[in-house]
């Protein structure tokens, strides 16, 4: 208390957090398990243009009025909120950025944390590659039967392994 310099104010501090870089050939798995009174966040950015995706392969999150997962694209806009007035299952949960950084942040309050009713989050962080399949069509009549039918030649997959042809 005698030396002056101990009570020199600091002013306040803004934590930016720390960009977790992407290998667009080598997708990063990640797993969290959160703690009461949690706050996390996390931003994924890669060096090229190529947006990101995350994808959830399990995980859990208590109610909203409680806990809260947002999804950014970059730091905005919001892509996806945790909106559940339930636990809400994370799997199979898809975000994509339209650049090449997703930011996603998290808080808990003092209830039902992972290990105490909710799961182990776990998700993928890649590159999308987004090359559409080539496919040319042709109508093919059929007036004997009042109707008309599709043929579809698909000529390139794209990125993608196979396509899926959807008739609606």
């Amino acid at each position: 208390d005698q030396n002056p310099l101990c009570n020199v104010p600091l002013g306040s501090f803004v934590n930016s957090p720390c960009i977790i870089p992407v290998e667009c050939s080598n997708p990063l798995s990640e797993s969290y398990c959160y703690v009461d009174f949690d706050a996390h966040f996390w931003l994924y950015q890669n060096t090229g243009t190529e947006p990101l995706a995350i994808i959830f392969s399990a995980g859990s999150i208590e109610n909203v009025a409680y806990d809260h997962l947002a999804i950014y694209d970059n730091t905005a806009p919001l892509l996806w909120a945790h909106t559940s007035s339930g636990s809400f299952d994370l799997t199979g949960l898809v975000t994509v950025s339209t650049g090449s950084a997703i930011y996603m942040e998290m808080t808990s309050d003092v209830s039902i944390a992972c290990g105490s009713g909710q799961a182990e989050w776990f998700w993928t962080v890649g590159c999308l590659d987004c090359a559409l399949p080539v496919a040319v069509f042709t109508l093919v009549d059929d007036c004997q039967h009042n109707a008309y039918n599709i043929a579809v030649n698909v000529t390139n997959t794209g990125s993608a392994q196979d396509v899926r042809l959807v008739n609606s």
